[in-house]
């Protein structure tokens, strides 16, 4: 009885002690065969019907999916990548967490929870516990302002000019619960709702205004974005389109445009330098004139001051002066001048123009002319007798010349 005993206690002890070893071999070669399994399985493509392409992974359901080390089974996975290329899909083949009862939920991200299948709720930023095996964590959304970059379409004008378009779409989660279930994949979704929207709003213009008018056609995709996306639990910030690629001809015909306008320019501007040019010139010429003017007048009126006693004195002085410049002015412009008999006999000439000028403005005053205080000499008194005289005597009188007589040949 105690040898039996005794026995069983061996058997019992030694398979207590196999049974670690055995577990431990079992469990290395199991996850070597998953590991050889889950390389050959990532290594070809995953077809589309099994992608998720929702805003996370709904492959969480098999708790064996493929990984390259157990690790990966215990580490919480996001749905939404940190790097720079989008891909619809790869983003979204990850797997979320694993409901360990109690989890800590991330800033910026929301956790849309599925108790026996049916959505339960969302869990925000901060602690939280959750019922293992009733609980699932179904989608990871993260909450903050997302970058998608709408790749390269073509487009065409209402001019029937094809060109090729791109741009940058900015959207946001707001709604975890509508982003879960309202569409299967909604950022793919949104994309292809932006090039389509681009499409429409650029088809109803021609290719001068798409590149003139490129606010409003951001502003018109963003609110045809709005309008459908708040269904999806997404709003759109903004779009921008970032290059607008006519074909090579057409760009060509643009720059030389571009360059005719730009010299057109050019000559505009000389044209409105040259026109003000002109008008300061004679602005200043205008007023030159009329500074001339003034200077002259100001100078007549302080003579006329000086003189205000001697009139008549000042009239013989101004009358002599003009008679003698008028002959000096006669020796510029010809080289022979017939001088008047009564040349020596300055004083009488400018008696007899005195006399003139007196009777005409008697005339025009209708009185008598008066010689003032002016009295010519005898000398200077002469009657028509003695003028005739004179008259023949200057016609007996050789010509005056200011040039030397020319030599015959």
């Amino acid at each position: 009885m105690s040898i039996s005993r005794l026995t069983r206690t061996r058997v019992l002890e030694s398979s207590a002690k196999s049974l670690p070893i055995a577990y431990s071999t079992i469990s290395r070669q199991f996850f070597t065969n998953f590991s050889h399994q889950n390389s050959t399985t990532c290594s070809s493509p995953i077809p589309n019907q099994l992608r998720s392409v929702s805003t996370s992974s709904i492959l969480n359901q098999s708790p064996f999916y493929p990984s390259n080390h157990f690790s990966s089974l215990l580490t919480q996975s996001r749905n939404f990548s940190s790097g720079r290329n989008f891909d619809p899909y790869e983003r979204y083949m990850r797997r979320t967490a694993i409901n360990w009862g109690i989890r800590f939920v991330p800033q910026q991200e929301a956790y849309v929870i599925e108790r026996f299948g049916k959505f339960s709720s969302v869990l925000e930023a901060g602690l939280h516990l959750l019922i293992p095996f009733v609980d699932r964590i179904a989608y990871i959304h993260s909450l903050k302002e997302q970058t998608i970059e709408i790749p390269e379409q073509p487009a065409v004008t209402t001019d029937n000019v094809s060109i090729r378009v791109n741009g940058v779409l900015f959207v946001k989660v707001v709604d975890a619960k509508q982003a879960s279930y309202g569409n299967d994949n909604v950022l793919y979704a949104v994309t292809q709702l932006a090039q389509t929207v681009m499409r429409s709003a650029i088809g109803k213009m021609p290719l001068d205004r798409t590149f003139m008018e490129r606010d409003t056609i951001n502003a018109n995709i963003v609110e045809a974005i709005n309008e459908v996306a708040s269904q999806w639990g997404l709003i759109c910030r903004r779009y921008e389109i970032r290059d607008i690629l006519p074909p090579p001809g057409i760009r060509e015909s643009m720059e030389k445009q571009a360059e005719a306008e730009r010299l057109k320019r050019a000559l505009i501007i000389e044209a409105e330098g040259k026109k003000e040019a002109v008008v300061l010139t004679s602005d200043a010429a205008k007023m030159d004139q009329i500074n001339r003017a003034t200077g002259e007048a100001e100078a007549i009126r302080i003579v006329s001051e000086a003189l205000k006693g001697n009139g008549q004195a000042a009239a013989n002085l101004k009358l002599a002066r003009e008679y003698v410049q008028a002959y000096n002015n006669m020796a510029k412009e010809s080289t022979i001048m017939v001088l008047p008999a009564a040349m020596n006999d300055i004083s009488s000439t400018m008696a007899m123009g005195l006399s003139l000028y007196q009777k005409m403005f008697a005339n025009s005053k209708g009185e008598n002319p008066s010689f003032m205080s002016f009295n010519p000499t005898s000398s200077a008194t002469h009657n028509e007798s003695k003028d005739d005289k004179k008259a023949s005597a200057a016609e007996d009188k050789p010509v005056f010349s200011l040039q030397s007589p020319k030599k015959p040949e």
